[in-house]
Parts: C-alpha cells; structure tokens; sequence
C-alpha cells in the first residue's frame, strides 16, 4: 500500500519563492522541505497496487487546463498545526480538475475526504501561531498535475512524484 495524493507542483522559482517565505517565518514553526512544497489537488490515503494503476489510467484522460493562483496571504489551522499559503481566489480550470479527480476517485472506489475544495501551500508544521509579516504575492501557474507518493523516513516525510499529467507542473 501507497500514501498517495495528487498535486499541483510548483516550477523551481515558486519553489524558491515559497521556500524563501518558509525560512522567514520559521520562528513560529518548522519550515516544510522545499522539495515537499505542492498543493494538494486529491488526497487518497492508502492505496493498493490495482487501485493505483486504475486511479493513474482514469487521470490519465484527463486533460487539464492552464490554471493561476495568487497565494496572498498567511493562513493558520490550529488542528494539524500549519501555517499554509492561502489564495482568496479559486481558479476555474483548478476548481474542475478537482471535482475531475474526485469523480474518478469515486468512480474506482477510492476513499477521500469529502470537504471542500481549499488550495493552499503548507509552510511550516509544528506551528504555534500565525507569524505577521509582509510578503509579496505567489503567483503559482501549472498547466498539469502528478501523482505523489508519501513516505514517512527517520528524517521526515518525503514526497515523490509517480506520474505527470499536462504539462510541466
């Protein structure tokens, strides 16, 4: 069995960027790896091998459109203790690719959490408050979505794409 989710993820300069904003709010929390910033588009949970290959034939026809969000300001979730980019924008195409997903999730009898739709960057874990600090928006543009694989190791949980879908996202 898989942890897995799928995922906008960013191009090396959002990366950098959002990393950047990580480092300088660390004091309240501890700054996620830049190589594990993405924003959650599905989460599966655990995932058996068939389910895999059924949920990654399904995505696969999907054909996703260009999406841009603006992520604007801070966010803080008291109960799993982040602090998360936020966007007071959903975009449209982002918007239809989730409920895509969902009905493909649904249509292989895959569990996930029927809530809505939030995109968001998580920055820190372990947070204790929501730090105040000017920062210019995060313009994160994606035109495809992946596949991610979670996996927890001694030195913290680790995130590797499995598949890509559109193009670079």
């Amino acid at each position: 069995m898989k942890r897995l989710f799928f995922a906008l993820w960013p191009e090396d300069l959002t990366r950098l960027t959002c990393a950047h904003l990580a480092q300088q709010i660390q004091g309240v929390g501890k700054p996620v790896f830049a190589d594990n910033l993405h924003v959650t588009v599905l989460f599966l949970g655990q995932v058996n091998n068939a389910q895999q290959q059924a949920i990654t034939a399904a995505a696969a026809q999907i054909k996703p459109a260009a999406m841009q969000l603006c992520f604007d300001h801070l966010a803080y979730w008291k109960k799993p203790a982040i602090v998360c980019l936020r966007s007071r924008q959903t975009d449209a195409n982002l918007s239809l690719l989730v409920e895509q997903l969902q009905l493909a999730a649904m249509q292989n009898d895959l569990y996930f959490e029927e809530r809505p739709y939030v995109p968001h960057v998580t920055l820190l874990r372990h947070a204790q408050s929501l730090p105040q600090i000017l920062f210019e928006p995060i313009e994160w543009n994606s035109d495809g979505f992946c596949l991610v694989e979670s996996r927890s190791t001694p030195h913290g949980v680790e995130y590797s794409v499995l598949e890509r879908w559109g193009g670079d996202s």
